[in-house]
């Protein structure tokens, strides 16, 4: 197809969408997800600091939809020159495991540009059970034989799936479409925990409020917000991988020259004075300060992780 006709369905995608129609000199921020997730308030939040790096308005599009299959497909067609980058996230690792049910093999159609966000995320319970800790979590497990956990992503369940071997315990997993829906459920006693990312919507007002505790970080460190909760690994077990990051991607038919432009101009933006400032956004999100290269290594070690894991 010609690039004009993919002009044509992307100005008819943008007012389908209600987002700004993009002009010709525009450069724009494609995201996977819709208004409010995590990887669209990142995008929002250096969009503007973008422009002043490229010399050129940044629109960002939220194209969510097919656990982010709607968003790529429409990246792929976007064109190949050098006005566009998706923000994609572990979506794209997971797409890339199975590409026969995708339809295109995700790791070679899109090229890492460079790391955007790494955020935390918390092990929470329902506030109301007697859990304040993951021994506290393992024990209720030996009374109540096997619990049940949400999820609203397949990293999500992966994570999951590793938290039990790790922690020694069986759940039953049911997926949610919206984070806001299953910490209704977690508060109202249909759960009992999950894997969430810190200041997700939905979940931050619950956990404020009590009705929600969080009893573990998934990571190396602790969270500013939450300094009295201690990481997986300060208790005790091995914490599961982390899929919680967000990168820039470019089509793979973008130039090395665009690329390496793309990726300097990434780096610049985030260690800017105002790129710092992004982890005083609520939930305390990290920069992810990864290059192209780090990135794509990053890629392959996970890809190799899931697939000994034969997740499907």
């Amino acid at each position: 197809m010609s690039k004009y006709f993919h002009q044509v369905i992307l100005v008819l995608l943008c007012l389908f969408m209600g987002a700004a129609v993009p002009k010709e000199s525009t450069f724009y921020l494609l995201t996977l997800t819709g208004a409010g997730s995590q990887s669209d308030t990142a995008a929002r939040y250096f969009a503007p600091l973008l422009e002043t790096h490229l010399g050129q308005p940044v629109v960002v599009m939220n194209v969510p939809g097919g656990e982010g299959l709607v968003g790529m497909r429409t990246f792929m067609g976007m064109g190949e020159g050098c006005e566009a980058m998706m923000v994609g996230s572990a979506a794209v690792l997971f797409a890339g495991l199975h590409p026969e049910k995708a339809g295109f093999d995700a790791m070679e159609q899109f090229v890492p540009i460079h790391g955007l966000s790494n955020n935390h995320s918390l092990i929470v319970v329902n506030a109301a059970l007697p859990i304040h800790s993951l021994a506290d979590l393992v024990k209720y497990h030996g009374k109540e034989q096997r619990l049940v956990a949400g999820s609203i992503s397949p990293q999500t369940t992966t994570s999951l799936g590793m938290l039990d071997k790790s922690l020694r315990i069986q759940s039953d997993i049911v997926n949610y479409k919206q984070s806001s829906q299953m910490a209704v459920d977690l508060a109202g006693g249909r759960l009992d925990y999950s894997i969430v990312l810190s200041g997700t919507t939905g979940v931050q007002g619950l956990l404020d409020s009590g009705k929600l505790r969080a009893i573990a970080v998934v990571g190396n460190k602790r969270i500013s917000a939450y300094p009295d909760v201690a990481t997986i690994r300060e208790q005790g077990y091995t914490p599961p991988e982390v899929f919680y990051w967000s990168s820039f991607f470019a089509n793979k038919h973008a130039s090395p020259a665009c690329r390496k432009r793309l990726e300097g101009v990434v780096a610049q933006t985030l260690n800017s004075e105002l790129g710092e400032r992004y982890a005083q956004l609520p939930g305390n999100p990290q920069r992810f300060v990864v290059g192209s290269a780090q990135m794509t290594e990053l890629l392959r070690k996970q890809l190799k992780l899931l697939q000994s894991l034969d997740v499907k």
